[in-house]
């Protein structure tokens, strides 16, 4: 036994020369990365050995996770199959193979390890820039994504080529050239970014028949959950933040934590949803609990087709959790007729934004016999004031001039 022990330490510390430094380096020299040999690197967790737990460790410059001690797969209990081990072995026998190459000519595709890391780089610097952890994890996902379908992350015209091959919407297409334009920021590259033009349409916008369909049709959690976006229009990712402490159950109000830049909000809401948001279970801070957005997400695609075939109403199946807030907003406009006042409620910063809304309802009650408007021009700020307060709304400017309109 003492035989066979000896000859496989020898066999390893042949396949991995740094090995022996590494015990003789002490406490530095165990915290190196086998693949790059850096010593930068994150902690990422405890692994449980049969020794005992030792640290697991991420490469900062090339995203290979390893043990902190390294001495561990010099023992007697060492398995062949561990990643170290098979991540030096193949590196080992690629030293006589020659580079790969990408589909374009005399472009060389880098090795996995490369890729890695310097996706690791990436989102690095989107932490250190203070992009929110769903922008990171969207945007990472993308390269990875890209890679995996034959990429090469490091050449511009590389990922021209696989995303033009994909069958994706062009606001797809769009939005991943745009994560790929701020990797090439980062690793210090530019190039022509593709012109791909989206269509855009107007979004779907459901009967108020089919919400309710859709809040009796469903849990008592999720019930009340669509109700409040129904009565509020506030956004999923604002209704998922609402917290106990948020709820006036006196004055029937609920503080909304704004995102996306939106402006903060103070809403009425009913008696009726005030006494159901009180009969859910208080486990945690937040009134819905601490489920994940995209598990919410997956529920509800499944729950939507079974209720849409139940209750035989196929405009169940299209409507999404942003679809409660598109149908306030067109209902809050049709209401009031005031622009303003529906920016207010939304939190748009910006109102181009909450114009589309004034287009959706014109498109919906546009044939009614209310359909009619009066448009005027103000070429002054003091005609502009006095058209507010008249009950004119504000549309924007055509060739410089601001215009506003009211119904008849």
């Amino acid at each position: 036994m003492g035989v066979f022990f000896l000859q496989d330490e020898k066999r390893l510390t042949k396949l991995r020369p740094h090995r022996k430094q590494e015990n003789k380096g002490g406490e530095k020299a165990s915290r190196e990365c086998p693949s790059c040999h850096s010593n930068r690197f994150w902690k990422d967790g405890i692994r449980k050995t049969k020794n005992g737990s030792v640290q697991r460790c991420v490469c900062r410059d090339c995203g290979y996770r390893f043990s902190e001690s390294s001495v561990l797969s010099m023992n007697l209990n060492y398995s062949s199959k561990r990643r170290v081990c098979a991540i030096l072995m193949e590196a080992k026998n690629l030293t006589g193979v020659e580079p790969q190459k990408s589909g374009l000519a005399g472009a060389t595709k880098p090795t996995e390890a490369i890729v890695k890391g310097k996706i690791v780089e990436f989102e690095w610097y989107l932490m250190r820039n203070g992009y929110k952890p769903s922008t990171i994890k969207r945007y990472t996902r993308e390269l990875e994504l890209l890679a995996k379908r034959g990429a090469n992350i490091l050449e511009p015209e590389s990922i021209k080529e696989t995303v033009a091959k994909q069958s994706w919407k062009d606001s797809r297409k769009l939005g991943v050239c745009h994560v790929y334009n701020t990797f090439l920021n980062v690793i210090g590259k530019i190039w022509v970014m593709p012109k791909y033009k989206p269509v855009h349409m107007h979004p779907f916008v459901p009967t108020e028949s089919t919400l309710n369909q859709i809040i009796a049709g469903t849990g008592k959690k999720m019930s009340t959950y669509f109700q409040l976006l129904t009565e509020t229009g506030v956004r999923s990712g604002e209704a998922d933040k609402l917290r106990w402490i948020d709820v006036d159950q006196e004055r029937c109000i609920v503080r909304v934590i704004p995102e996306k830049n939106s402006k903060p909000r103070t809403l009425r809401v009913s008696k009726d949803l005030i006494g159901r948001l009180m009969l859910l279970p208080k486990t945690s801070e937040r009134v819905f609990g601490d489920v994940g957005y995209n598990a919410k997400r997956t529920g509800w695609a499944r729950t939507r087709k079974s209720l849409a075939k139940k209750l035989n109403n196929p405009q169940i199946a299209q409507v999404t959790f942003h679809t409660f807030r598109r149908w306030y907003a067109t209902n809050l406009y049709h209401e009031t007729k005031n622009i303003l006042f529906v920016q207010r409620r939304l939190g748009h910063k910006n109102i181009a934004s909450t114009l589309l809304y004034v287009e959706i309802e014109e498109e919906l009650y546009g044939n009614s016999p209310d359909g009619k408007f009066i448009c005027e021009i103000a070429e002054t700020s003091e005609k502009a004031k006095k058209l507010i307060e008249k009950g004119f709304d504000y549309l924007g400017e055509i060739h410089g001039e601001p215009m506003f309109r009211k119904r008849e």
